[in-house]
């Protein structure tokens, strides 16, 4: 899962794919890093979403802009 979700991250030209980690953990995605803006990290999150199928997600990326 954590191939599947880094993949659409890569392909989002919004994210910076170098600045977000993704992991899955206790059948979670946690979403990690930082970047630059409020809607970098919210697209982070809905991207997630898009290719985590099921599973939560918690976005702990940080905006640091």
């Amino acid at each position: 899962m954590e191939t599947k979700i880094r993949a659409y991250i890569v392909a989002e030209p919004m994210l910076d794919k170098e600045a977000i980690r993704v992991e899955v953990e206790e059948g979670k995605v946690v979403l990690k890093g930082k970047v630059a803006r409020e809607a970098q990290k919210e697209k982070a999150a809905e991207v997630a979403v898009r290719a985590g199928g099921d599973l939560p997600i918690e976005n702990e990326i940080v905006v640091q802009g």
